[in-house]
């Protein structure tokens, strides 16, 4: 009788009577598709072994503690993030306990107390949770990303003694690494990039067509269908492009430059992008577009060709509705090329045709969403359609806007509480009311002392967004974004540093980051992510995003560039347009518009001061130096220095 030390891990499937009556091959289809993409691979790459499956769980062994528990916390969340899309009565959720102690073992049996005590943990861990016995937790209690949770004693079945249990915890903005196989499948699907927001802020016009002309019954037929049943967007496909030189051995280029933007637009969660194994079924041959659309249950294709003689490439790119034919957008690139950076071109080519697709038609297609729900009072639109009409926080910035926002996201992660993006989309709505008390009762909004824990609640939301999401751009900004509007600066350039890894040619990450950057005092980080931004979005960034860019040249004395940005950034009713156009003006010594500013500002915030603007952009971090000069080009538009009788810096007036 052989005898062994082992950590056992016990899993078990919840409602898994319910899921089998409900629908038996569903079910075991979908059990078997974790077990081959998730939870085999996973084990095998912590060195577990399994000692056996049943319909409903399984039972692993494992040489360390601490392997035991990477591999638990890794298939949980990765579970979390599987089943986001799925309705609540679909999810399939693991219950995980963990037990380190001597075991008998017979052939490729094991028994014991060991054993007994990791079923009996599993069965008091919470849906999608994880408990663990006191040994496990004193050997793992500093050696992994995760906190404990005392449960206390439990006496448990067949066990004479009490069970010390604790409740793991996986510590905010932790990513347990998955197996091999899962990030393969992640990176091919990008399931976790931040596609609801970036689309939102730049839209495509397809998706334009779709809400002008579909009947609501079509569209949810359409939505329902079994290929677009995990995505809540448009689904697309890249035709590989064409090879027009006339050598063949561009071959490869022209496939690499498909490849690439596939990839690209991959990042974007909601849109679905078709693999290339299927896309490439059709390289050389006639595609009629609708069929294929009809065929692929597509909403639009991009097609394109490559052109390379000498040193110089040019790639023509066309968006098309795959419904009926018609173009909806195209763009010709030229660049100068040679064999030792024919990769980077390809990259900024697909970066650039990536960011086109998703937002070239920016701004027609979010007003035009605005106006379709706006009618409707928040209760009644659907969570992606909430975080559509949100997203507008990020390009108008209103006071009407951020309290209609706010209210329909919180309804939003209530009816789905593992919908990253929404999440990620309050914290941005949390810190606006910070910075500007907008969308508050008018008492809380004139009292920065009554909003100060807003800063907080960003950090809170952004953090469950992480969490959901750990591969996910849009969430580290958001969080990135909510340390910053809590001041902590050095927690911000953790998170923006790895959100700007994850989505280094997403405009919607690369413009507000860029904005933080600098007016936190990292100009030379800051105003390249800003510039690019723009670049790629060129039709519908955010006026905003030009801000850093604008008073990079007031710090640097240019004011008269700094006054031409800033007149580019004006947006209506907001009174921030009209101050960066006063103190411009100011410095410049044009007391006319100086005063023309003012008299906007004024208009917005009756009684506004110096000391007002000061105190607001302190709470954007801005550097003491950039403020002196602001309110020294404040005084001479003539501004008053002392503060406002009856209000706090900041507050809504």
């Amino acid at each position: 009788m052989e005898r062994r030390l082992a950590a056992i891990l016990a899993a078990d499937v919840v409602g898994y009577s319910r899921l089998m009556e409900q629908d038996e091959a569903g079910t075991l289809a979908a059990l078997n598709a974790h077990m081959d993409e998730l939870i085999g691979p996973t084990i095998a790459e912590h060195h577990g072994r399994i000692v056996r499956l049943i319909g409903d769980g399984a039972l692993v062994e494992f040489a360390s503690v601490v392997d035991a528990l990477k591999c638990a916390s890794t298939i949980q969340r990765a579970m979390v993030e599987r089943n986001a899309l799925l309705p609540a009565d679909r999810r399939i959720a693991y219950r995980i306990g963990i037990n380190i102690g001597d075991i008998i073992v017979e052939g490729r049996e094991i028994h014991g107390d060991g054993v007994n005590v990791a079923a009996r943990l599993e069965a008091l861990a919470d849906p999608g949770g994880i408990c663990v016995s006191r040994n496990v937790f004193n050997q793992a209690k500093n050696k992994l990303f995760l906190s404990f949770e005392d449960l206390g004693d439990h006496r448990v079945k067949n066990i004479s003694e009490p069970v010390r249990v604790y409740r793991v915890h996986a510590l905010p903005g932790a990513a347990p690494r998955r197996s091999r196989a899962e990030r393969r499948r992640r990176r091919r699907a990008a399931a976790l990039a931040a596609a609801t927001l970036a689309l939102a802020l730049a839209g495509l016009a397809a998706w334009e067509f779709l809400a002008d002309h579909w009947p609501p019954s079509e569209r949810a037929a359409a939505g329902a269908a079994p290929s677009l049943a995990v995505v809540r967007g448009p689904s697309i496909a890249v035709l590989p492009f064409v090879n027009m030189s006339n050598d063949p051995r561009q071959e490869a280029f022209s496939d690499g430059i498909t490849e690439e933007i596939i990839t690209a637009l991959s990042r974007f969660r909601d849109l679905h992008v078709l693999a290339r194994s299927t896309i490439f079924q059709h390289k050389g041959v006639a595609v009629d577009i609708p069929r294929l659309g009809r065929d692929l249950a597509l909403h639009y294709v991009v097609e394109g060709s490559v052109r390379r003689a000498g040193d110089l490439v040019r790639v023509t790119a066309q968006l098309i509705d795959a419904g009926t034919g018609m173009h909806l957008w195209a763009e010709t690139f030229e660049r100068q090329v040679t064999v030792s950076n024919i990769f980077a071109v390809q990259d900024e080519i697909a970066a650039k045709v990536a960011a086109s697709v998703a937002a070239s038609h920016g701004g027609a297609i979010s007003n035009a969403l605005l106006r379709a729900s706006a009618a409707k009072p928040p209760e009644q639109l659907t969570s992606y359609e909430c975080v559509l009409e949100a997203f507008g926080i990020w390009r108008r910035l209103s006071d009407a806007l951020v309290r209609r926002s706010r209210d329909c996201l919180e309804i939003a992660v209530e009816r789905d509480p593992y919908y990253a993006d929404a999440w990620a989309l309050l914290s941005q709505v949390y810190a606006q009311q910070r910075w500007f008390g907008w969308g508050l009762p008018e008492a809380e909004a004139t009292a920065l002392s009554k909003r100060a824990h807003l800063a907080q609640s960003a950090v809170q939301v952004a953090q469950r967004a992480v969490a959901i999401a750990p591969e996910s751009a849009i969430a580290h900004a958001s969080l990135a974004r909510a340390y910053w509007c809590a001041g902590e600066l050095d927690r911000f350039r953790v998170e923006a540093k790895q959100s700007l890894g994850l989505g280094p040619n997403d405009p919607v990450v690369l413009g507000p980051l860029g904005n933080d950057l600098a007016f936190a005092g990292w100009w030379d980080e800051g105003l390249p992510l800003v510039r690019k931004a723009v670049a790629l979005a060129p039709k519908s960034h955010a006026k905003w995003w030009l801000w850093a860019i604008a008073k990079d040249h007031y710090r640097k004395g240019d004011y008269e560039a700094a006054a031409k940005v800033f007149q580019e950034t004006v947006i209506p009713g907001l009174w921030l347009s009209q101050l960066h156009l006063a103190y411009s003006y100011g410095m410049l010594g044009d007391r006319a518009r100086g005063a023309e500013a003012l008299s906007g500002l004024r208009a917005l915030r009756p009684g506004f001061s110096i000391d007002d603007a000061l105190a607001f952009h302190r709470l954007w971090n801005f550097q003491p130096a950039y403020l002196d000069r602001m309110a020294e080009g404040l005084r001479r538009a003539g501004l008053p220095k002392a503060a406002a009788i009856g209000g706090e810096p900041g507050a809504r007036r």
